[in-house]
């Protein structure tokens, strides 16, 4: 496991704006596999951008996640290709404690990204050197799947309501 620094308020503040404004927050079940015959959830930060330097200056920062390229120009002849950087659970956990004060449009969001989080942490435990599956939150799970689905699409604030 990488030891993360952590941010300057400079870095913080930047990190915030750019969640706020650049990327998504998502919660989902993926669909079933040999590995996972009831399949798994996903949790993960991306960030879609033309701009490679910010994607890049993000990855830097952030020092988790993976970016790739998108040839989004094979779609229609005036979009752009495009840089993401995708961050899933571990980065978050480290992520988004971190610069949740200077957060603004997405707070609601990133509760239910850390409330599934927590969950999803606790799922799985470790006795007499196996893993055993705990029983865990579900249901809720699926409940804060959908109200982050909703919420991406509405591009809610913290002042607007997900019910």
């Amino acid at each position: 496991m990488k030891i993360l620094r952590e941010l300057t308020e400079g870095e913080k503040c930047w990190l915030a704006a750019t969640l706020d404004f650049e990327s998504s927050l998502t919660l989902r079940k993926s669909k079933p596999t040999k590995v996972y015959p009831n399949g798994g959830w996903q949790v993960y930060f991306q960030l879609s951008c033309i701009d490679f330097p910010l994607v890049k200056r993000a990855f830097d920062l952030i020092q988790h996640g993976s970016i790739y390229h998108e040839n989004r120009s094979r779609y229609r002849l005036h979009y752009q290709d495009c840089w993401k950087l995708v961050v899933c659970s571990e980065g978050l956990r480290w992520l988004l404690p971190q610069i949740y004060p200077f957060v603004i449009a997405k707070r609601k969001q990133i509760d239910m990204i850390l409330e599934a989080l927590t969950i999803l942490r606790r799922r799985s435990v470790r006795r007499n050197g196996g893993y055993y599956q705990c029983q865990f939150k579900e249901e809720r799970l699926k409940e804060l799947a959908e109200q982050m689905k909703r919420a991406n699409q509405k591009g809610l604030s913290d002042e607007d309501s997900l019910d």
